[in-house]
């Protein structure tokens, strides 16, 4: 059986009134450079400064085969972290002015263009034979 799948939690950033979404980052366990990013975005190293123009130019930052194991939302006060072992794709998005930001580990994605492949051969698919069993698991943890 063919499948792919992606996981799809989103946070809510400020947590708390008075804060402000650009006072918020994203930062990966490892060091990450542009060889696992997919688009136009640049990361080297482990932070991501949170603001919404950064996603005016990038609808959807999307790594594939990230170093990292975990990635965490922080402000320096308080941290959700999510691990991520395990997944090829993570996305991170987010739309203008929304109080909140998606973290999402993936094992495949929807069509990055227009494909006239079939399902079987897209990137990310996974074939399950019969009688088998596939099994994934992610965390998130307060901080």
């Amino acid at each position: 059986m063919p499948f792919s799948f992606g996981l799809h939690p989103a946070f809510n950033v400020p947590l708390k009134e008075g804060e402000r979404f650009e006072d918020y980052r994203i930062e990966f366990s490892n060091h990450e450079d542009n060889q696992n990013m997919i688009g136009p975005f640049v990361l080297k190293g482990k932070v991501i400064p949170l603001n919404y123009e950064l996603f005016e130019v990038n609808k959807t930052l999307m790594f594939e085969y990230l170093k990292s194991s975990e990635v965490k939302i922080t402000n320096q006060k308080y941290s959700l972290k999510m691990g991520i072992v395990g997944y090829r794709y993570f996305a991170i998005w987010t739309k203008e002015n929304a109080p909140f930001i998606c973290l999402e580990p993936w094992h495949g994605h929807g069509d990055l263009k227009e494909v006239e492949v079939d399902f079987y051969h897209r990137e990310g698919t996974f074939i399950l034979p019969k009688d088998n069993i596939f099994t994934t698991s992610y965390y998130i943890e307060i901080e």
